[in-house]
């Protein structure tokens, strides 16, 4: 029987590559940030700012399931991949997921995407998008200039 040699340093580094991937907060051009700071204005966005604390996950659905977690399955296969899991990657994902929620700024989807159903008479949605604080920031101060400008056109 050959014996197989297991180089950890190397499946460590391939499991930090492959959550740092996964949770990456990618962040948008400026252009992107201004669409959607008009979109915001012009009421074509709901936002976390739109509801309550204990409403976000009544409204985007997504923020249920996000996370990182394993299958409850009965299965035996589904059990030692689990059991792979949890001793080698759910450490290295947990990282880098806490750091991705924690640089999450707005949640956010355009109201045409909503469900046809409301909770509460609020908007549910199955999709929703994130902006990194430093877009979320970033966003804001177009608003506001977009706010500005309107207003002083408007009054005209």
């Amino acid at each position: 029987m050959e014996s197989i040699k297991i180089d950890k340093d190397k499946i460590q580094i391939e499991l930090e590559e492959k959550y740092q991937k996964k949770w990456n907060s990618k962040s948008l051009t400026d252009d992107e940030l201004k669409t959607i700071a008009k979109d915001l204005y012009n009421g074509d966005i709901y936002t976390d700012r739109h509801c309550m604390d204990h409403e976000l996950t009544q409204r985007f659905m997504p923020l249920l399931f996000m996370g990182p977690g394993t299958n409850s399955s009965d299965d035996t296969s589904e059990k030692r991949d689990n059991l792979i899991y949890k001793l080698l990657e759910q450490e290295i994902e947990t990282k880098y997921y806490q750091e991705y929620v924690s640089n999450i700024g707005l949640v956010f989807e355009y109201l045409d995407k909503r469900g046809p159903m409301a909770l509460n008479g609020g908007p549910m949605f199955m999709s929703c998008r994130f902006l990194t604080r430093d877009d979320t920031k970033k966003m804001f101060e177009y608003y506001e200039k977009y706010k500005e400008l309107r207003e002083s056109v408007d009054n005209f």
